[in-house]
């Protein structure tokens, strides 16, 4: 009772005050950051880390970073705001067609803060921002020019060919012990990886976010090469002419086989020229949904090996060789299955092949339904030798054959193809019409079940019914 009754009277004694007793808890505190003081005078800092390391510097608190150009590498170990002044992704068209060097003029160290590494004349080994706990806020910076050079060479023996992977460094690095991490209205380019993406998920805290950023001119955008990422959303971000060297490189990769993704939705993302738009390996429950891709010629949503409740839904996918790739075995770990993933919604129009399974492909209890695979250029949907136990169902699948011009040969397209060799698979429910050779074709009937079918030309004929 006397401590109770103490602890009122100080209370009241605040109020008389007129001081509320919340307002005795530190409020957070913005501190400023300027390279060279001239944009912000008044600036209690001139480089990043030694703002982030202060240790006036509390959790919670905001380092606002002038416009400037900061060569440094960043270490951030307090749960606080770092943002840029002048909201690159707002006044830097992401897409904007230029050379790299016509968009590096662009990036304005007057008008916004840009992070580089130390040194520009070496391959650079050490990420420019380490994010090494939970709750960090990272907005409205350029991060550009971490350029690895030779990659790490890593041992695992599981990974086909060879018993080595290549693994990079990343502009940005989170952890797989820490989450809640928001990585939002940035512009990332000109890197090998722009984001090493881990998170612990909901078991430490909130999920972790990557959104609403630009994507520009690197190898890979967001990647978890060696990080587990769990409880993640990666949405509405830009990407844009993500190649690499070889026209190999991904906007984003998920569960590479040293790390894994569990629990993540990849959504509204729009990716143009971009040499594939995602590759999955080792994943669990993860969501690809209604991003608009347009591609660079290359691939579209990847899938390589141990996926596990995958679902790709509502995308729309353009200008790739194929709309939705399943690999092969010869590309994918061994004995490592995909098991019972969905593809369903999507529309899969101007590529070579809508949805492609390649020969031998580890993926067991795929749906693929109510999907648009019309208008490619070789097949709506094709399945190759070794694929089996998968469904296709209820898909749109017309006018999948080469353009209509002189010297091409229009009539090669087929609208679904099932392979020699292919066997095991329910094909029903499907409409498909205008395709170039066959409406609908299977090479070694009757392995597979075709049921309730339309179409106007089928090879066997009876796989198939004519459209009323």
């Amino acid at each position: 009772m006397t401590m109770k009754r103490t602890a009122l009277l100080c209370c009241a004694a605040l109020w008389a005050a007129g001081v509320s007793p919340a307002a005795t808890a530190a409020e957070p505190t913005t501190w400023v950051v300027d390279d060279d003081k001239i944009q912000c005078p008044v600036a209690h800092f001139t480089s990043i880390q030694a703002a982030v390391s202060d240790g006036q510097v509390n959790n919670g608190d905001t380092v606002e970073v002038c416009p400037g150009t900061y060569k440094e590498s960043v270490v951030v170990t307090k749960e606080i705001t770092v943002h840029g002044v002048g909201d690159p992704v707002k006044n830097l068209d992401c897409f904007n067609d230029i050379t790299d060097a016509e968009f590096a003029a662009l990036v304005d160290p007057t008008k916004f803060a840009i992070l580089q590494p130390p040194q520009t004349d070496t391959p650079v080994k050490d990420s420019l921002l380490s994010l090494q706990v939970s709750n960090i806020t990272l907005s409205g910076l350029v991060v550009q020019g971490q350029i690895q050079g030779e990659p790490t060479k890593v041992d695992n023996p599981e990974r086909q060919p060879g018993g080595k992977v290549d693994v990079y460094e990343a502009a940005i690095e989170t952890t797989s012990v820490h989450s809640g991490y928001r990585i939002s209205d940035n512009v990332i380019w000109n890197n090998t990886v722009g984001i090493e993406f881990g998170s612990a998920g909901v078991s430490v805290g909130s999920i972790s976010t990557v959104q609403d950023n630009c994507f520009r001119a690197s190898f890979a955008a967001v990647a978890n090469q060696r990080l587990a990422l769990n409880n993640a959303v990666i949405a509405d971000n830009k990407s844009f002419r993500n190649t690499g060297p070889a026209n190999n490189g991904v906007a984003y990769e998920l569960g590479f086989v040293l790390g894994r993704a569990t629990n993540v939705e990849v959504r509204d993302n729009t990716s143009e020229a971009d040499a594939n738009f995602v590759l999955l390996e080792n994943t669990e429950n993860v969501l690809i949904d209604s991003n608009d891709i347009i591609g660079a010629g290359t691939r579209g949503i990847v899938v390589r090996a141990a996926n596990a409740k995958l679902k790709v839904t509502d995308n729309a996918v353009s200008n790739v060789g194929a709309g939705v790739s399943f690999l092969g075995a010869a590309q994918v770990a061994a004995a490592k299955v995909t098991l019972g993933a969905i593809i369903e919604g999507n529309t899969l129009t101007g590529n070579v092949i809508g949805i492609a399974f390649q020969t031998g492909t580890g993926a067991v209890g795929t749906v693929i339904r109510d999907n648009d695979a019309s208008g490619n250029t070789q097949a709506g949907i094709r399945l190759r030798s070794g694929t089996t136990g998968n469904v296709i169902e209820n898909n749109t699948v017309n006018d999948n054959h080469p353009p209509k011009e002189p010297g091409v040969d229009p009539t090669t397209g087929v609208g679904i193809l099932m392979e020699s060799g292919a066997a095991g698979n329910t094909i029903t429910g499907n409409s498909m019409s205008g395709n170039g050779l066959w409406d609908a074709q299977d090479q070694t009937p009757p392995q597979n079940t075709w049921t309730n079918n339309i179409c106007g030309k089928s090879l066997p004929r009876e796989i198939c019914a004519p459209a009323p």
